[in-house]
């Protein structure tokens, strides 16, 4: 994975425009927008990707 970025958090809710991340956790309602790419993704709650 190129250009990891350190992660993505999302406590309650929230919203991303997407990237390269090291771990992603949501934790309540999510909504990245665009391309995801990451070793690690937790979810507690929802999430919508439009992306890939």
């Amino acid at each position: 994975m190129k250009n990891c970025i350190d992660d993505l958090t999302i406590n309650g809710s929230g919203n991303s425009a997407g990237g390269n991340f090291k771990t992603v956790n949501i934790k309540g309602n999510g909504k990245i927008d665009g391309n995801i790419e990451c070793y690690n993704m937790k979810i507690e709650g929802r999430c919508k990707v439009y992306g890939n």
